[in-house]
């Protein structure tokens, strides 16, 4: 089992295309026959599937995961809280700082240009980029 970690884990971490989610498949499929379980593919439209281990209906706990996720995010997709307060919260936890940075940015141009009006919060975002691009 550690080397089928191993492999996983060096060969088959990033799975966007239609070619390396085949590749990821097929190498599954053959891992997984090696320890007796059988890889079902679920076809749920054109292209998407869901790869199926077990028996849903027999088994008493059910484990799923996507298997094509992005590799790479520059504000990470929050998925781990649940109901509508606590998913706002988490994403607020990321963005929140951009926004904050982005307003400092445009409220330092406005000081250094000498407007006050630019140093006023959401004025600060549009007068702050169109400064930016006239510059």
């Amino acid at each position: 089992m550690e080397e089928v970690i191993k492999v996983l884990l060096e060969r088959h971490q990033i799975r966007k295309t239609v070619l390396q989610k085949q590749v990821f498949q097929e190498w599954l499929r053959k891992s997984l026959s090696l320890y007796g379980y059988e890889l079902k593919v679920q076809n749920y439209s054109k292209i998407g599937r869901n790869l199926i281990v077990g028996d849903m209906q027999k088994s008493e706990i059910l484990i799923s995961a996507h298997y094509d996720t992005p590799p790479h995010s520059i504000i990470p997709l929050i998925t781990f809280a649940s109901g509508w307060p606590r998913f706002i919260i988490g994403q607020l936890i990321f963005t929140l700082p951009i926004i904050v940075a982005f307003l400092w940015v445009s409220a330092s141009i406005g000081y250094l240009i000498g407007s006050s009006f630019i140093n006023l919060g959401i004025f600060g975002i549009t007068n702050g980029v169109a400064i930016i691009i006239l510059l």
